[in-house]
C-alpha cells in the first residue's frame, strides 16, 4: 500500500508529462521487476493454451485501462498529494 501511495504522489508531480510516456516507463519498469522476481522464484514460464493467453491479455488490458484512467483522474483532480496517504492509510 505504501508503494502505491508513493506511486500516486509521483504521478501528481508528473502531471505535465504525457500519459503515454508515463505508461511506457511504468510498463518497462514493471516488466523488468516481474521478470526478475519470477526468475528468482523459479516460476518464469509462458502461458499454455488459448485460455491462459486470453487471461493474460485480459489482465494486461485491465492494467492498461487502470493506469490511463488513474493518470487522467489525477490530471483533473485538485486534491493534494497527502490525500492519497489518508485514503490508503
Amino acid at each position: 500500500m505504501l508503494t502505491n501511495a508513493v506511486d500516486l504522489t509521483m504521478l501528481r508531480f508528473l502531471r505535465s508529462v504525457h500519459y503515454s510516456a508515463l505508461l511506457l516507463l511504468y510498463g518497462i519498469l514493471g516488466s523488468i521487476e516481474c521478470i526478475c522476481f519470477a526468475a528468482i522464484l523459479g516460476v518464469l514460464q509462458l502461458p499454455h493454451g488459448v485460455r491462459e493467453w486470453a487471461l493474460a491479455v485480459g489482465f494486461i488490458l485491465l492494467i492498461l485501462l487502470y493506469e490511463i484512467f488513474l493518470m487522467q483522474a489525477l490530471k483533473l483532480d485538485q486534491a493534494s498529494p497527502v490525500s492519497f496517504f489518508l485514503i490508503l492509510g
